[in-house]
């Protein structure tokens, strides 16, 4: 399966390069975060082959993973609630 990230980062407007570095930045990681979280729940792949491809240690994918979730439920709650 071949993967695209440049196209996966762009769907977030985030450049290929702060996927790869080290900016914690708010806007920077929750967009890192939504790659992560595509990567892992529409691809299938593990949270190894996560960090290999984006040049992190496995546990930031996890951590990062569980973060997307997190605020991913928080806006759904909020929007419900509105």
């Amino acid at each position: 399966m071949k993967i695209d990230l440049i196209k996966l980062c762009g769907d977030v407007d985030l450049d290929i390069g702060d996927l790869v570095s080290t900016n914690r930045t708010k806007g920077v990681a929750l967009k890192k975060q939504a790659v992560y979280y595509r990567l892992r729940m529409s691809y299938g792949l593990s949270w190894t082959e996560i960090a290999d491809l984006c040049h992190k240690d496995h546990s930031t994918i996890i951590h990062g993973v569980a973060a997307f979730e997190r605020t991913k439920d928080l806006i759904s709650l909020t929007e419900a609630l509105l």
